[in-house]
């Protein structure tokens, strides 16, 4: 699915909600998946247009190198995307969280920018109660 979406392009929230009552819809099936939200800090109007977006397309590539080729990477905002990691569990997302993290940190010492990000990861399996709207909240207010 990762080649499914332009990540430099967002997408609309309903297409996101769309998206995400899928994976919801098919969790019995799949037993789990995991959604995080990452926000990307130092990439807006403060580093320039062409600055910017050259600094969101490295931290972009960070991203799909280091997830897999299954993994859903969408862009909901200027600084927001989503990932969904169907069939895997919060620990094993929270270990490519923390690499991606590690690898945007190396960037960091070679921009004069601060293009750190925040993110939030949430699991869901066939236990889980809870809506996409409810689901994408609930990650994104709790970013580290």
């Amino acid at each position: 699915m990762l080649n499914n979406f332009d990540v430099l392009m967002p997408i609309s929230r309903q297409a996101v909600l769309e998206l995400i009552n899928n994976y919801l819809h098919d969790v019995n099936a799949e037993k789990i998946f995991t959604v995080s939200y990452i926000e990307i800090n130092g990439t807006s109007d403060e580093s320039g247009g062409s600055v910017g977006d050259e600094l969101t397309l490295k931290i972009v590539n960070v991203i799909k190198n280091a997830i897999r080729h299954t993994d859903t990477f969408i862009r909901i905002s200027d600084s927001g995307f989503i990932l969904v990691f169907s069939g895997c569990a919060k620990e094993v997302v929270s270990d490519i969280m923390v690499t991606i993290k590690k690898k945007i940190d190396f960037l960091n010492a070679e921009s004069p920018y601060d293009n750190s990000i925040k993110y939030g990861i949430l699991e869901v399996n066939d236990n889980t109660n809870i809506d996409a709207e409810k689901l994408i909240q609930e990650v994104i207010n709790n970013k580290v």
